[in-house]
């Protein structure tokens, strides 16, 4: 497998999919029933086959993904051949939480708050962009649009 295989909820929630996708290589209603009968090993190999195909699609299409935690937040650009991540972190000092819904709304009406790092750095892929790209999204980033990326890139 590239990426991980799909939870028993998340084939649920792909079912037509899957249905398109076994169909797609020629395996009807009654085979299907018929291998998870006689051949779980065709059928584990299916259902990752479908995982990293759906993670592919998905994996390509992403352009932006986001970390955030109370002292971080870091935004990734995914481009084409290199990650350009910006990204918020708090000195120990600092008594604000970046976790916080109002945080934006604090930091622009308040002058002088200390301990607020705004940078930003560009990086090579270490490899294949969608296996970096799945990289972060299993250690915790979450897909997001180009705004706050957008946003934090014009202050640093």
């Amino acid at each position: 497998m590239k990426y991980k295989r799909l939870s028993s909820e998340e084939l649920q929630a792909l079912e037509p999919e899957f249905i398109n996708f076994l169909a797609s290589n020629s395996i009807t209603a009654p085979d299907w029933l018929a291998l998870k009968e006689e051949d779980m090993t065709r059928v584990d190999e299916l259902i990752d086959l479908f995982s990293d195909m759906v993670f592919e699609n998905i994996l390509q299409k992403t352009t932006y993904v986001e970390y955030l935690s109370p002292r971080d937040l870091m935004i990734f650009h995914c481009k084409e051949d290199s990650l350009h991540m910006v990204g918020i972190q708090l000195s120990e000092e600092c008594a604000i939480d970046l976790t916080d819904e109002d945080f934006f709304d604090v930091w622009q009406t308040t002058e002088g708050i200390r301990g607020i790092q705004v940078y930003s750095k560009e990086k090579k892929y270490t490899g294949e962009r969608t296996i970096d790209v799945f990289q972060l999204i299993e250690s915790g980033c979450v897909i997001t649009d180009d705004k706050l990326f957008n946003t934090l890139l014009k202050l640093c």
